[in-house]
């Protein structure tokens, strides 16, 4: 008797990446473009544009440098720095021209109790011994009295705090409004300088 003899069987492995289900090798999809105005990066993907640069701002032109100086009367004088640019054109800075001396410029006062107030406002101390006499038959010359800064003591209260009013020098005034009736002649007094009430908090 014949005896059949059966040849070994083979399996075969077939990878799922390399085949497709239709039977076909399928090849990986190439990378998305990059979007206009992005760059690549190192490892090829798309990053994110970069920033506009932030405008440059415009110079601010220079303010000309005040200046205020007091005179030996007692006045002050204001006057301006200016630049002159550095191609040959010439400047013409405003003349100085007399102004209401700023408290913060006048120096204190050494002694209130020989301070007096003036109408115009302004607080002048008197300058050697209160107690000198010129002898009989001579000729003195006492030192002239000098403008200081007006100090609490010398200022007085406001009758009204609602009326005063705070000028660009530093001085605060109380100036009444009177209501005249009609066809009468009204005398309003004139401003007064007043110590500055404090703001409400």
């Amino acid at each position: 008797m014949r005896r059949r003899t059966f040849a070994a069987s083979v399996v075969m492995t077939f990878s799922l990446v390399d085949t497709g289900c239709d039977g076909g090798r399928t090849v990986n999809p190439p990378p998305p473009e990059p979007q206009p105005g992005a760059t690549a990066g190192a490892d090829g993907d798309a990053q994110k544009p970069a920033p506009e640069p932030e405008p440059t701002p415009e110079p601010v032109a220079k303010k000309p440098a005040r200046n205020i100086e007091q005179m030996p009367d007692g006045t002050c004088m204001e006057s301006f720095d200016v630049d002159c640019p550095d191609d040959g054109r010439t400047c013409n800075p405003p003349p100085p021209q007399k102004i209401q001396c700023p408290e913060s410029i006048l120096p204190a006062a050494s002694d209130a109790t020989r301070v007096t107030m003036r109408p115009s406002g302004e607080c002048w101390e008197a300058q050697g011994s209160t107690n000198f006499k010129c002898p009989e038959g001579a000729v003195c010359n006492p030192p002239p009295p000098k403008r200081v800064q007006c100090p609490d003591a010398v200022l007085p209260d406001a009758q009204d705090p609602k009326s005063v009013q705070a000028r660009a020098d530093g001085t605060c005034w109380e100036e009444i409004d009177v209501d005249c009736k009609p066809d009468a002649t009204c005398n309003p007094p004139p401003p007064r300088r007043v110590k500055c009430v404090e703001p409400p908090a």
